[in-house]
């Protein structure tokens, strides 16, 4: 929470004066991206393999059609969930580095970046 001149992180205030740098990043994925790439590569080299080894052309169509179809959709779900990570916005102060928000909508996150940018950068009185 941001008020005139402090900043408040997991139960501390923190003066604004001690804030240094404003930093943006990504958070982790969900550990589904990683499952599906690794099951779409599994059945890609599955499917291949029993194309390859089978006689019946319709069988191999059908098999080969089935294995690709399966990899697309795993891999496009893949894909979504990467790119669904959340927005991270954080702080340093005194040499920390504190989490202060985190955000999965782009617009919402930026319009709070550029909340959180303006008031960590407006011009501060010496007597704060």
């Amino acid at each position: 929470m941001l008020t005139e001149g402090r900043l408040h992180v997991r139960g501390v205030w923190h003066p604004l004066s001690d804030v240094t740098h404003l930093s943006v990043a990504r958070g982790p994925s969900h550990p589904s991206a990683q499952t599906l790439s690794v099951t779409a590569i599994c059945i890609a080299i599955i499917g291949l393999a029993a194309v390859i080894g089978m006689d019946d052309l319709l069988w191999r169509c059908a098999v080969g059609g089935a294995s690709v179809c399966l990899v697309v959709a795993l891999t496009g779900a893949a894909v979504h969930s990467w790119h669904t990570r959340p927005y991270e916005l954080w702080v340093r102060c005194r040499g920390d580095w504190l989490h202060i928000y985190a955000s999965r909508d782009a617009v919402e996150f930026g319009k709070v970046h550029r909340m959180v940018y303006r008031i960590i950068d407006q011009p501060r009185d010496a007597s704060e």
